[in-house]
């Protein structure tokens, strides 16, 4: 208690009472802020909840700041990964119903085109790859010009 009183993290009333100066509580609030991060860091990693807080009381009061800060930078770079890729995946999922729909809706408004591809002895089999190869064209273009959208070109 010597020390914290010395270092002006606390003060002591004359009836026992102990409260925190605001540098006192800046102190506790970032060796809050260490545990916390540090113990789900450790969690994350696969190690138990009792284990990580353990070991998180001991790393907090001697890592440096600096590494203290690329672990939550890390960390934070790992969420924004998780919640792009999650947006990704629905884009993906949403943008191939989107060319399902296209390519019905292609084969609705062309059956005269396909009445006569038949005439001529197209199997429906060669018009099956007429249609896949038109979805895979659309797939592509709207792929490349969503890369070259995200490339900023």
């Amino acid at each position: 208690m010597g020390i914290l009183k010395n270092g002006g993290f606390i003060e002591v009333a004359q009836d026992g009472y102990i409260t925190l100066t605001e540098a006192g509580k800046d102190v506790a609030e970032r060796i809050y802020e260490r545990h916390t991060v540090l113990t789900k860091w450790l969690m994350d990693l696969g190690v138990d909840e009792k284990t990580a807080a353990e070991d998180a009381c001991k790393i907090e009061h001697v890592i440096s700041e600096e590494s203290f800060e690329a672990i939550k930078n890390r960390i934070i770079i790992d969420i924004i990964s998780y919640v792009l890729i999650s947006f990704v995946s629905i884009s993906l999922v949403v943008s191939s119903i989107m060319i399902g729909i296209i390519t019905y809706i292609s084969v609705l408004e062309r059956t005269k085109e396909i009445g006569i591809l038949r005439a001529i002895g197209a199997s429906k089999k060669d018009i099956s790859r007429v249609f896949n190869a038109e979805t895979m064209i659309v797939g592509l273009v709207a792929g490349g010009i969503g890369i070259l959208a995200t490339l900023g070109l």
